[in-house]
C-alpha cells in the first residue's frame, strides 16, 4: 500500500509540472506576440514617414478606402441613431458676431428691401450696388451706394419713411436732390440711395452661374431643385446620407454636380464643424492627399471642386497645393467660396495653371424671401457690368422657393449656364 501511494504522488507532482508549464507558457506567448505587434507598428510608421511625399498606388488607395470608409460609416450610423441631427447640419461657417452699429444696418437694409418689394412688387431692378469698409470708432462698417430701378419711387420713400420711424427710429434720410437720398444711422451717413423711374434696358446679354451647396442630406430638396427647369449645379457634401442618388438624378436630369469639399474653418472645433471627410491644417501631406481622393471618389462624377467652410485650410499654402495638383491631375476646376479674404487659391491656381473659378455673392446669407429676391437682382446687376456671375445659395425651402418665383420675372437679358461653363471665359 505505501508503494502505490508514492506512485500517485509521482504522478500528482508530474501533472502539476506539467499545469505550471502550460501556465508560464501563456504569458510569454502574450509578451512576444506583444512584441512582433510592437515591431510591425514600428515597421509600418517608419515605411509610412519615409513615404510620405510620395503619391499612394492604387492599391494602397484601395485597401486605406475600404477600412476608412467602413469606419466612417459605421461612426456616421451610429452618430444618426444617437442624434437625429446630422454632423453636417450646420451649412456654413457663423458670421462673426456684430457690434451694435452694423446691427442697426442689417435691419435697415432688411427694412429697406421689404419695402422695395412691397411697393413695387416685381419690377425692381438693381442697375448697381456698391459697397466699401468705412470706420467709427475703430470698428468697420459697410457704405454702400445703391442705383436703382423703381416705377413709383416716392411711394417707396414714404412707405419707408413710416417703417423707419415704428422700427428704427435711430435711422433717418435725407432728400439730396431730385433722385438721390442719403440713409443716416445715429446720425452717421451708411447709405447713399439713387432711385431711377425711367427703365434702362441693357445692350448685351450676361450669364450667370448658379450652384447649390450642401446638398445630399435631402432628396427632396435636391429634386425639387432639379425640378425648378433652371441651370443649377448641385455641390454635393461627399458622406452625406444621400449623395451617391442625388448624383444620378443629377445625371439623369443632365445636370452637373461638384464635390462640395469639406475643409477646416477658424474656431473649429467650437464655433464650426466641417463634417467627415474634412481637410485639416495638422493633417500629413500623404493623409491630405488619400482623404481627398476618398471624398472624390464618393462622388465620381463631379466636374469640379468647391469649399464646404475652410476659412482655415484656404490660407494654408501647403495643403491647399496638394490638394490643387489632385485637381489639376484629374482636369477639374476648383471654385472658391471665398469664406475668407486670406484664402490663396487664386495665387496657387495660377502658379499651377489650373481652372480657377470664385463666388460673388451668397443669395441666402439671410433667410427671407425678399432679401433673397434682392440677391437674385444683385447677381444680376453683377453679371451685366462684367459679363457674368457665379451665386451660391443652400437648400433651404425660402430659397427653392424664391427661386422658383424668380425664374418668370429673371431679367430676359441673363442667361443661366453650368459652372463649368465659365471656366473658358473666366480670366483670374
Amino acid at each position: 500500500m505505501p508503494k502505490k501511494t508514492t506512485k500517485k504522488r509521482k504522478k500528482t507532482t508530474k501533472t502539476r509540472k506539467k499545469k505550471k508549464q502550460q501556465i508560464s507558457f501563456s504569458p510569454l506567448l502574450f509578451i512576444l506576440i506583444l512584441i512582433a505587434g510592437l515591431s510591425a507598428l514600428g515597421a509600418y510608421f517608419i515605411f509610412t514617414r519615409l513615404s510620405l511625399t510620395k503619391t499612394p498606388t492604387p492599391k494602397q488607395i484601395k485597401s486605406i478606402n475600404a477600412s476608412h470608409t467602413k469606419i466612417k460609416k459605421k461612426h456616421l450610423k451610429i452618430q444618426s441613431n444617437k442624434n437625429k441631427k446630422h454632423s453636417y447640419q450646420q451649412y456654413e461657417e457663423e458670421q462673426r458676431k456684430e457690434n451694435e452699429f452694423n446691427i442697426k444696418i442689417n435691419k435697415v437694409d432688411l427694412l429697406l428691401i421689404q419695402n422695395l418689394y412691397q411697393t413695387n412688387q416685381k419690377k425692381v431692378r438693381i442697375i448697381s450696388h456698391k459697397s466699401k469698409l468705412r470706420y467709427i470708432h475703430n470698428n468697420p462698417y459697410k457704405f454702400q451706394e445703391i442705383i436703382l430701378y423703381v416705377p413709383n419711387a416716392q411711394k417707396f420713400i414714404n412707405n419707408f419713411k413710416k417703417d423707419l420711424k415704428l422700427v428704427a427710429p435711430f435711422a433717418s434720410i435725407k432728400k439730396m436732390d431730385s433722385s438721390i437720398y442719403y440713409l443716416l444711422i445715429n446720425g452717421i451717413l451708411t447709405h447713399r440711395i439713387v432711385l431711377k423711374t425711367k427703365k434702362i434696358i441693357p445692350t448685351k446679354k450676361a450669364k450667370m452661374a448658379l450652384i447649390i451647396d450642401d446638398i445630399g442630406r435631402s432628396i427632396k430638396k435636391a429634386t425639387q431643385l432639379l425640378n425648378l427647369d433652371l441651370n443649377i449645379t448641385l455641390s454635393l457634401l461627399p458622406y452625406a446620407p444621400y449623395t451617391s442618388k442625388i448624383s444620378h438624378l443629377a445625371m439623369l436630369k443632365e445636370q452637373d454636380v461638384m464635390l462640395h469639399l469639406p475643409m477646416e474653418p477658424e474656431g473649429y472645433p467650437i464655433s464650426a464643424n466641417p463634417g467627415p471627410g474634412a481637410l485639416f491644417v495638422n493633417m500629413s501631406p500623404q493623409d491630405l492627399q488619400i482623404t481627398f481622393l476618398q471624398d472624390l471618389n464618393l462622388v465620381p462624377n463631379a466636374v469640379g471642386v468647391n469649399n464646404h467652410m475652410g476659412s482655415r485650410f484656404t490660407a494654408f499654402n501647403q495643403g491647399m497645393k496638394i490638394i490643387f495638383k489632385e485637381i489639376k491631375k484629374r482636369n477639374l476646376f476648383f471654385l472658391d467660396s471665398l469664406t475668407t479674404p486670406k484664402s490663396v487659391s487664386r495665387k496657387l491656381a495660377r502658379e499651377l495653371n489650373i481652372a480657377y473659378l470664385r463666388r460673388d455673392i451668397f443669395l441666402d446669407n439671410v433667410q427671407d424671401e425678399k432679401a433673397i429676391l434682392f440677391q437674385l437682382h444683385k447677381a444680376e446687376a453683377i453679371a451685366l457690368k462684367k459679363g457674368f456671375v457665379i451665386a451660391i445659395g443652400h437648400p433651404y425651402p425660402v430659397t427653392i422657393s424664391t427661386l422658383s418665383a424668380w425664374k418668370n420675372t429673371k431679367n430676359s437679358h441673363i442667361q443661366l449656364i453650368k459652372v463649368k461653363k465659365l471656366t473658358s471665359i473666366h480670366t483670374f
